[in-house]
């Protein structure tokens, strides 16, 4: 793990609080979370509050939960992208893929995006396993220089 986690959280939240000028939520058990996890639950966030600042609040309430046609679409973006960073962030704090690579880690994942648990943003499974892989290996790329 990178020795100076502790220090990008704190920069990484002082940032969001910064750009967004939003109180953020945090979970209950904040203070007992690793750095790891905190850094990971921000870079979520980041994620989340870019969408919301750029199509306001209400905006993006409304295509993220009720405008039907959109959720699929829009919401399905959305968390691609929540859980691009989710995986980019793993890649950046520990420097190494080796856990993102383990069969359970994908599957979980996979489920999450096509299930009830994420309303269905994305119903196709084999769509999301190559998308995970297609990531993971960009990530891999960008970060750690492997080919």
């Amino acid at each position: 793990m990178n020795p100076d986690l502790k220090n990008i959280v704190a920069r990484l939240l002082v940032e969001l609080k910064k750009t967004y000028s939003r109180r953020l939520r945090c979970p209950k058990n904040w203070a007992e979370l690793s750095d790891l996890a905190k850094y990971e639950y921000l870079r979520k966030q980041e994620v989340l509050l870019w969408y919301k600042k750029k199509y306001s609040l209400v905006g993006f309430w409304l295509l993220y939960y009720f405008w039907l046609p959109a959720i699929w679409t829009f919401r399905s973006r959305v968390l691609m992208k929540v859980w691009e960073t989710v995986i980019r962030s793993e890649v950046e704090s520990r420097q190494s893929s080796s856990i993102l690579r383990h069969p359970e880690v994908k599957i979980r994942l996979c489920s999450i995006l096509s299930s009830w648990r994420s309303f269905w943003a994305y119903p196709f499974p084999n769509k999301i396993r190559k998308w995970y892989d297609v990531t993971l290996a960009k990530a891999e790329s960008e970060i750690l220089g492997k080919e």
